[in-house]
Formats: C-alpha cells, structure tokens, sequence
C-alpha cells in the first residue's frame, strides 16, 4: 500500500490545496485561494474538493453541518463488511488561518488523509474506515469537537482516531523527527502512538519517531480525548518549529518533499495496521440455532461469538427464534455460544469459505439454580437496612429489596457473580461470589462520608490528586463521583442524598460540557433546596452553558465576562467569609491546565470573594452565596493553581469553604507526622516515631497496625489517652539481608483506630543503603547457514552491593529471542547467571552478511542503570555445481 505513495501525487494535491494549481471541483476549474474556516466561497470550494475526490474513490460523502453549509467538516467512509461498528478514523484539519497558503498547516495532514483515501479504497475492509477533514480547528477544535460530541451522543464505536497537523517541515539535512502525542492518563493512546513507531521501524521508513504527551497549543485529537475515544496526533518535529507557521512563506516549496513523502507512508501504513481489520480473502457467512438441550425450546438472546485464533472475536446474538447469522472473513473459526442460565458449548475448526453459509447448531445444557440470601446492615450502627436494593451486576436476575429485618432473596444460575447491595445514604458495596449452592451473602454498608467529589475534569488533566490530597491532609473523609467522558450527566438526586457537601470541579474541560448540565442543574437545585452545599470549582462552566437561571439565582452570578480573569494572584476579600483576611495567594497552573478565568460579578446575595489585585481592586473571580438552608461557592478562576504553587494556601482556602458550609465530624484520632523517610543499612534496624492524638472529648485507647513488606513491629495499642492526649508510638523496621521481593525500599502504613471512634494512617518510607549495578559479557561471535538457529551464551554478572534481578531485551535486525524469558532470576551480589539468546539467520541472506545482536540488562532496582553486550552472526551461503551424466 504504502508503495502507491509518490512524490508526485503529494506535491500535486499539496499545490493544489495551497493555491498554486487549480482543481476540478463542482463542475469547474477553481484555485482555492483561502482555506479559512470563515472565507466563505474558498473553504465552501475546498470541502467540496475532498468530498470530491473521495465520491469518485467509491467512497459514502458526509458533509457534517457543524456551523454553516460552506465550511461543514468532510466525512469519507468505506463501510466496514464484517464489523461495521468497529470504526477507525485518521483526519486533519483542512482550514488555515488568513494571508496563509498553509501548505504545512495543514494542507499537508489534509493531503495525508486523501492519499489514504485513495489507496486505502481499493482494497476491502471488515471495519469502517473514516477520512475527515475538519474546519473551524484554528478557532479552537470547532469543527472536530461538534463531530466528536455527536459521535459520543450517538454512541459510536470509535476504536481509534490519528491525527495529521503539520507533516511537512523540516529544516533541510536535519535529523527527520517526528513528535507523537499521547494521553499518559489513556493508556491505549500510547499503545497506538507505539504502533506508529513501530510501523516506522518495520517498513524502515526515514523517520525518527519521539513519543511525547505535550504539545505547544491544540489539535483535533484533543476533541476525542474528551469523549474518552482513543487518539494521537502525529507532527513534525515540534523542537524543529516551521518558522513560517500561519505566515505567507508556508507554501509547498517551503516544504520538504521527502520528510513530507515518508510521513504520509508512515501515517497509511499506521491507519492500515490500527485497524487491523483488511479482508484479504473472500467473505463467507456462518448461521444457525441455538436451543435448549432438554426439550429443544429456542433460546433468545444466546451469544455465538466466532474466534479466529489471531486475537479476533466476533459476535452474534440469536433472536426469538434462536437463530443467529453472521458475516465472517474466510477463514477458520473456533465458535462458542453461550446464555445465561445454561453452559456453554465450544465447537473448534469451524471452516467459513467465500460465498459459502455454514450452519452450525448448539444445544445447551441447563444449569442448577440455587438461592441467595442474606440481610444488609448500616456497618457503624449494625441496624438493618430496610429497603436497600441487592442485584447481581453481571446476571439478569430481577433485583430484590429488603425487608424490615434487612434480608433479601435471590435465585440465581450456577457461576461466578457479583452482588451489589446499595442503599440511601450510604455507600454501594460489591461482593464477588461464587454460586455453587445455596448462598448467605451478608453487607455491611457504610454511611456516606461529609463530602462528594464530583470529578468533572475529563482527566485532562487529572486533578482530583489536589483535592483528595487536600482533603486527605484536612482530616475529611469523602466519595469521588468520575462524570466520565464530556457530555455525561453527574450523579442523580440519589446519589447527592446524604452528603452534606459537593465539591464539583471540571478542571482544563471545555466544549459544552464543563460542570453541571441542564439535567445536573435540575439535579443540584433539588439537593440545595433540601439543605445542600455545592462549591462549583469551573473556569468554563459560563464559557459552556452562559448564565442559566440556576447560576443566577443558586451560585449568585448577576453576569461574567469569560476567558478574560487574567489573574495571576488572587486576594481575599475584607469580610467575605471565605476570602476574608486571606493574604496574597500566587497561582501555578498545573501542566496542561490552561487559565481561562472568568471575571464573576455578583448578584443578590452573593458576596465576592477572592479578586485580582489588593483593596478591591482588579477583577472580581470567585463568589458565595447563603441562601440560608443552603450555601453555595462558585470559583470562576480555579482553585487548583493556589493548590499547586502552595499546598498550604489551597488547604486554607478549601477549610474555608468547608467552616462556610458547616464543618464536617472531624476524625478523632490523629498521626502525626504523616510521612517520613529514613535510610538504612542493610541487615539493620530503622526507627521511626510517631505522635498519636486522642482528638475526641472522650478517653479511649488507640489500636495500631502497620502494613509493609519488609519486617515491621509497631505496638498494638497506645492504652487510653485522655481527650486531646498525645502519646509517641515507635515504628521499628530492619532492612533485610536477602528480600522477597527486588526493592531497595519499602513503604509502610500506620493505621490508628479509636475504639470510640474516629481513625487516620501515617505512612514511612524506609530506603536500603544500596549501589545496583550489573555487567553483561558476550560469548564469541559465530556463524552458520539460512534458517539456521544460533545459540549464544551470555554471562549476566550483579555488580551492585544488594540481591537484584535484570530485565533483559535483545535487538537486531535478524530474529532474536530469549527462551529462558525477559528477566533473571535473583542475583546475590557477585552472582552470575547464564542467559540464553537463540539468533536465526533469514532465509535469503548472502554469503558472509552479518548482524549484529545486542543483549541489554536493566537493574529491577534502579532502571538507571543498565549494560550492553554485542554477538556478530555471519552467514554462510554455500553453492554446488552439478555436472551431468553421460552414458556410452
């Protein structure tokens, strides 16, 4: 595929999208003078284009409508055969700003994407393949993040998105790096950032891939992130900056045609890999019944899902008939179908041929049914719960409520379930059990602690670390709602029941989704008016959903101005009970936490709080309001940059709101420190000292326990201390001689549990005094023929001073592998071990080529510290001449 890519085919569309050669489009020639989201006729000419070209590669045109019909996003589609749900996308925005041909940014992801479209049309897919084209992306992500929410809205099956945004540049006999993008907090963004390296490797592109989760400024990927979908942008070297970026000089000559050529085979060959769904035989189809084995009753809903054996599952659902049907890839299957309440039946070597339907039927054994029962009880008082509702999760199963007593009965199929009990007030308690007769299943369900934590913030990034750690240092105990990908509603009424405060925060988040929802306004105003307390912590909350009614009159905000707080400190407010007699708090936005503040103004009985300068000065940033049962604050410019420059000032600031609310039970007891650090020797003993509080207006006694790896004592118990007594506690530990486990340090937690009540951990870090360090020696070169399979023996030598273990890696061009596994046994210091690397020689070598294999050791204790050794293979290709017979 990606040999179709030619330095030709990519300087034509790119000249033709900056505006130095006309295209064919409605009918006409045409130069596309402007791609500007807002040029009208130009960005109306240019869409129309690529839909264009793509309608005439077979492919179903979109022209997604976001803001107006000349500058609507452009959608390519090759529907998938097999699994058209399974969507992958790769796209680029095709606007630029004004007085630019932007040739880089961005004609050059946009011609990306269309050479993709017309290789990648030639060929058949079991997924859906889309090519996009955005707009409105140089006026913040517009065109990308409407298409993304509705995706979302619609429930979209988006397993990938790569984004193209300047591939073009880069300074002439420079090194070709390229940046890769990923979310550090969504694991499967690195995964696909990996794989673009990889391709990159595999296909020995001109290419040097750097994989990076920072970027100076936006791109559309970020629109997908914040609908949870998985995303990376590919750029060019972004420490290599195109010093003629939204200037008249970013035209395809300033361009460099192979950096250029490569990136776009790298990003095809990308798409191609990440779909991993290419039909490269015919399509068949597999049907059949399913019923029960007892009487040959039909079984609706029965899954029958077909596994191909590379990873590939594919599933189908039998109706009121049981009867299933589906479209698979020739090839060889193993077929599993399976229903709740029975077991399920695998059939192995299912063969699928092309345009052929293979029938297979399943009847299903019956499984025993057996009861569940038990009784729920609130876990500090020990009274039972009534009506609290108890149901399987993972069975369908009609849930039960109980009775007066507690108690609950279900029945339920044998299997391994999970059991979820939940109640007013209090939080919802899981159960995993296994169901092989009949069941007690008892819950203990704890009420709801002071405060809920509405996560709003889209882990983009993540800041609920700050308020947790605040909280956490505090004394106050708390719940964290996750509101998940942008769009979904927070908690319901039930779920805000109970808590005495929210505390909701959506941190960096923006695009029509930052903070409550219509849905969760109606929500909050019911919980206020029943005695709540809501601190709203959302610099773009009025940027998303203006001033509604429930800002006006619950948050007390007569108008704002968005976007435009510019505070870099922020000052208390004479007589405001938050902000009063605070002094001058600096703010640090965290990485990736962008300030975008608005100035608040208040309205009828709210009070301001914290402004933008001293002696009322500057702009106003953050209200309150009493409403008498209830109380509310709003902070339009967040109060996680006080946090993060100083963890005491946001500390200050949070009690404040908490004391403005009411309090919180404070815990009754208390460890002080809560942390330390200590280095030891090894084979030693380490103590540590703790101070203990009684914080009740009762005596009790304190139980203590420690949690830890290595061999910790802590007392038991600090007797009764008298109310407000303190009393000191050793912690003692002793750094091993020979550990279980390859750490060169351990952590602890002290936990103190009051009788009467109340409780608090401390935790210790205890640091063996140790030097790792490791040596690699490589056996003597060696040789033999193709397909041969050398072995060579390394010796892997701990030089370091404490027992520790090695990662090994092997590389090269040739397959190398490591049969003994990818880690050493533990090593002694001084110890040696013998590891194994077995090195084929391809089939197809010359005579005397060679590889070299490279054997890397990584000390388990400290990744720091690694060694190298090299093994040369040569081949020998040896050639026979035969003479012919000759008979007299």
């Amino acid at each position: 595929m990606i040999d179709q890519v030619s330095e030709t085919q990519v300087y034509t569309y790119n000249k033709q999208l900056a505006g130095e050669l006309p295209v064919w489009v409605d009918g006409a020639w045409y130069t596309i003078t402007s791609r500007n989201t807002n040029s009208g006729t130009p960005i109306q000419k240019a869409t129309h284009y690529m839909g264009e070209r793509m309608a005439a590669d077979g492919l179903d045109v979109e022209y997604h409508v976001w803001n107006n019909a000349t500058n609507p996003n452009v959608i390519g589609e090759i529907p998938g055969l097999v699994n058209p749900d399974d969507i992958f996308i790769i796209g680029a925005h095709l606007d630029d700003v004004s007085n630019t041909p932007g040739a880089d940014d961005n004609a050059s992801g946009s011609v990306a994407t269309l050479i993709a479209a017309d290789i990648l049309a030639q060929y058949q897919w079991g997924c859906t393949l889309r090519f996009a084209f955005w707009t409105g992306e140089e006026q913040a992500l517009l065109g990308s993040e409407a298409y993304a929410q509705e995706a979302f809205s619609d429930g979209e099956n988006i397993l990938g998105y790569l984004n193209l945004d300047m591939i073009a540049w880069n300074t002439p006999l420079s090194s070709p790096d390229i940046d890769l993008i990923y979310n550090s907090s969504m694991p499967a963004t690195l995964q696909l950032a990996q794989l673009f390296a990889d391709v990159v490797s595999t296909y020995d592109i001109n290419l040097i891939p750097g994989l990076g989760i920072s970027l100076g400024g936006g791109s559309d990927h970020s629109s997908f992130w914040d609908y949870g979908y998985t995303a990376i942008l590919a750029i060019e070297d972004q420490g290599d900056f195109n010093p003629s970026y939204h200037g008249p000089g970013d035209t395809p000559a300033h361009n460099n045609l192979g950096y250029f050529t490569d990136f776009v085979k790298a990003s095809i060959g990308t798409y191609a890999h990440m779909s991993d769904c290419l039909i490269p035989s015919g399509l068949g189809y597999l049907d059949g019944n399913v019923t029960a084995a007892s009487d040959g009753e039909f079984i609706q809903g029965a899954t029958v899902t077909a596994d191909n054996g590379a990873g590939h599952s594919y599933p189908a659902t039998t109706d009121v008939t049981g009867y299933y049907t589906r479209t698979l890839m020739a090839d060889t299957y193993t077929v599993t179908a399976s229903a709740y309440g029975y077991n399920p039946v695998t059939m192995s070597g299912i063969v699928v041929t092309t345009d052929t339907v293979i029938t297979q039927d399943f009847a299903l054994t019956a499984l025993p049914i057996y009861t569940v029962s038990g009784h729920v009880y609130d876990a500090v008082t020990g009274d039972p719960l009534e009506d609290a509702i108890v149901g399987f999760t993972d069975a369908p199963v009609p849930t039960d409520t109980t009775d007066a007593s507690g108690f609950y009965s279900l029945s339920v199929a044998e299997g391994i379930w999970h059991l979820q009990a939940q109640a007013d007030l209090h939080t919802p308690q899981t159960q995993e059990v296994i169901v092989n007769d009949d069941l007690l299943v008892d819950f203990d369900l704890d009420p709801h602690p002071c405060i809920l934590l509405v996560d709003d913030d889209n882990n983009d990034p993540d800041t609920t670390p700050y308020y947790t750690a605040a909280l956490d240092t505090l004394g106050y105990e708390y719940n964290v709602f996750d509101v998940g990908v942008s769009g979904a509603n927070g908690p319901d009424l039930a779920g805000l029941q109970g808590y005495r405060m929210v505390l909701w925060y959506s941190g960096d988040k923006y695009g029509s989704s930052a903070g409550p929802n219509a849905t969760d306004e109606a929500t909050l105003t019911s919980y206020l008016n029943s005695g709540g307390k809501l601190f709203l912590d959302s610099q773009d909350y009025l940027y998303d959903f203006d001033l509604t009614p429930f800002g006006q009159n619950f948050l007390g905000i007569a108008s704002f101005t968005d976007d435009i707080g510019y505070a870099t400190t922020k000052y208390g407010v004479t007589g405001d009970p938050i902000g009063n007699g605070l002094v001058p708090y600096t703010l640090t936005y965290p990485s990736g936490f962008r300030d975008y503040g608005d100035i608040v103004n208040q309205g009828t009985g709210a009070s301001v709080a914290f402004r933008s300068a001293a002696g009322g000065g500057g702009n106003k940033l953050d209200v309150d309001k009493d409403g008498g049962a209830w109380q509310t604050v709003f902070f339009g410019t967040s109060w996680v940059p006080i946090y993060n420059n100083n963890a005491t000032n946001g500390q200050t600031v949070l009690q404040r709101v908490v004391d403005f609310f009411g309090g919180c039970q404070p815990p009754a007891v208390s460890i002080t420190p809560a942390e330390q650090t200590l280095v030891g020797e090894v084979g030693t003993q380490v103590s540590f000292v703790y101070t203990v509080t009684n914080e009740a207006v009762v005596p009790q006694a304190v139980q203590l326990s420690v949690e830890a790896l290595w061999p910790t004592q802590v007392p038991a118990s600090t007797g009764v201390l008298a109310a407000g007594a303190s009393t000191t506690v050793p912690v003692t530990v002793t750094v091993p001689l020979v550990p279980d486990a390859i750490i060169a340090e351990d952590s602890f937690t002290l936990t103190a549990m009051g009788v009467v009540g109340g409780n608090d951990t401390a935790t210790g870090t205890t640091m063996a005094n140790v030097t790792p360090g490791g040596e690699v020696v490589a056996p003597q070169d060696g040789s033999g023929m193709p397909l041969d399979a050398l072995t060579y023996e390394f010796v892997v030598t701990n030089t370091g001073n404490y027992t520790d273990s090695f990662a090994l890696a092997v590389s090269g061009v040739w397959t190398a592998s490591l049969p003994g596994g990818e880690n050493t046994e533990p090593l002694a210091a001084g110890a040696g071990i013998t590891v194994t690397v077995l090195v084929e020689i391809p089939e197809g070598v010359s005579d005397g080529d060679i590889d070299v294999t490279t054997l890397k050791i990584t000390s388990i204790l400290d990744s720091a510290e690694y060694a190298l050794a090299d093994v040369t293979t040569t081949a020998i290709v040896r050639y026979y001449t035969l003479l012919p017979l000759i008979r007299r």
